[in-house]
């Protein structure tokens, strides 16, 4: 889990390599994971909990769901990787911002 800023080390520098590698290792596990719920009709069958209070979903569903959330975290990481840090202008047609600008905010 990741410290919050204020107690962080620092002079502390982001890796961005270390941060794949270790997004990487997390796709490992989540593929061991799937192999054993797909292997297992109790699992795949087993209900899991939703944002939604009365919601409930297959836990295969869940994977479902989980596999192109995945697959956008993949393309943000590349276009960041790629694209390193981006000028002022750049920053408001930037799509890896969570937050919208002033600018937006407006319109």
């Amino acid at each position: 889990k990741v410290k919050p800023r204020r107690l962080q080390k620092h002079g502390h520098k982001f890796s961005p390599q270390k941060a794949m590698e270790n997004f990487i290792n997390d796709l490992d596990q989540l593929k061991k994971i799937i192999s054993i719920i797909v292997s297992s009709t109790t699992l795949s069958n087993t209900k899991v909990n939703t944002t939604r209070p009365l919601l409930k979903i297959r836990s295969v569903t869940a994977i479902e769901y989980l596999i192109p959330h995945i697959g956008r975290h993949l393309n943000q990481a590349e276009r960041i990787l790629n694209g390193g840090h981006l000028s002022r202008e750049q920053q408001s047609n930037n799509p890896d911002l969570i937050y919208p600008t002033s600018a937006e905010r407006i319109a």
